[in-house]
């Protein structure tokens, strides 16, 4: 009997249909499609955190990472409702998980 979990199986992307479409720079987005995370998107995200860890650059960080996973403008991810930006963040969470396997076997 092992001690290691089995490996979790996650989607590859998910896509968000927004209630209303945000609007910035001319453009109309009704939808958010993220990707897994790749290490670079975490690096650059996590950046945020270099000079302080506090409620404000924690939450600069999930703006980062759901930015990078969703190709989108920061600007965008700022004006998403927080349901919206809850259920990105949702889905981005269980990659930082140490159990998982994003490889098959």
């Amino acid at each position: 009997m092992s001690d290691t979990p089995a490996p979790v199986e996650l989607a590859d992307q998910i896509t968000i249909p927004l209630p209303a479409p945000v609007e910035w720079n001319g453009r109309h987005y009704g939808e958010l499609t993220l990707i897994e995370p790749r290490v670079g998107h975490v690096l650059f995200a996590e950046q945020q955190l270099k000079n302080s860890t506090n409620p404000w650059s924690l939450r600069n960080r999930q703006i980062h990472l759901i930015s990078k996973c969703a190709d989108l403008p920061i600007p965008v991810v700022e004006k998403l409702p927080m349901r919206a930006f809850n259920e990105a963040w949702s889905f981005i969470v269980p990659f930082f998980e140490a159990s998982l396997s994003t490889s098959e076997t």
